[in-house]
């Protein structure tokens, strides 16, 4: 039998982390948002900036041993600006420095994409370990 809802072994509200965290998502997009329109630079080159942004957890956490969670989150809420750039520079007009491709077009290849790289990771079975040979 579990424990009940509010009790001392289980707590009353749990976020399920599948969900992602909104603060986040609406903060990247933002950000994205606004160095693509605000500060007048069009969509790709702030994808190409934030790709870059996400380097410095990366060089952080191997060059000077940073634990883990801080470039976990940093890395996580970067993901925002970039894919929120690169989907509004291959979906926006050509007349406001987009590819001009079309949202729905854009969101549907993006969508495809998705599904193949899941189920190509699934069928590879990259997370099964081979049995260790003694």
């Amino acid at each position: 039998m579990s424990p009940r809802r509010g009790s001392a072994r289980r707590p009353a509200f749990t976020r399920d982390p599948t969900q992602g965290d909104p603060a986040t998502f609406t903060l990247g997009t933002a950000l994205g948002d606004f160095t693509a329109t605000s500060l007048g630079l069009g969509y790709l080159p702030p994808a190409i900036f934030f790709c870059g942004v996400i380097l410095i957890p990366r060089i952080g956490w191997s060059r000077f041993r940073m634990n883990e969670i801080f470039p976990f989150w940093f890395a996580y809420v970067v993901t925002g600006p970039i894919g929120a750039s690169f989907a509004d520079y291959f979906s926006k007009p050509k007349d406001i420095s987009g590819f001009g491709f079309g949202d729905l077009q854009t969101a549907g290849i993006i969508t495809l994409l998705v599904v193949i790289l899941v189920a190509y990771t699934m069928l590879a079975r990259f997370d099964i370990e081979s049995p260790a040979h003694f």
